[in-house]
């Protein structure tokens, strides 16, 4: 058996007691604390949104950042994007075409792809999948379109 002071399950109770109340406390006098946090995340309710992947010449995949296809969405890294109240802490997102609930055309695609191509010189072209996904039926969600574009650098030989 352990010896235990008198007062200890009251420490334990005291303490517990502070952190419930810091829990309801914090997130009404700062924005962002973790995880004490006001910031809602899921003010967005999207119906589709894509996926990409984009390959080299050799076949390996490239990061998506280079060409603007990159989901910097709020909650992942506390990117502002659009939403209706930014909490003070947010940081301005990278650009990108990439936007829960919207599905750029093949045009956007490729003009984005090719602005990030134009930096790259050992980039002749790349191959972009674009996967649409969204509602299959009124219970499953999943890939309803998948487009692949081949996009050549800007000013570069067929």
């Amino acid at each position: 058996m352990t010896n235990r002071p008198a007062g200890h399950p009251r420490r334990e109770l005291a303490i517990a007691a502070i952190y419930l109340a810091l829990l309801v406390v914090v997130p009404l006098l700062v924005d962002e604390a973790y995880p004490l946090s006001s910031v809602k995340l899921f003010v967005d309710t999207p119906s589709v949104y894509c996926r990409y992947q984009v390959t080299g010449p050799d076949g390996q995949a490239l990061p998506l950042a280079w060409f603007s296809l990159d989901r910097a969405y709020f909650g992942l890294d506390g990117y502002y994007r659009g939403h209706p109240e930014p909490h003070r802490g947010a940081r301005r997102a990278p650009p990108t075409i990439d936007v829960f609930g919207e599905v750029p055309d093949e045009a956007r695609v490729v003009r984005a792809v090719q602005a990030g191509l134009a930096r790259f010189e050992h980039l002749p072209e790349v191959v972009v999948t674009q996967e649409i996904i969204g509602a299959k039926d009124d219970q499953r969600i999943g890939v309803v379109e998948r487009r692949v574009f081949e996009v050549q650098r800007p000013g570069a030989a067929p």
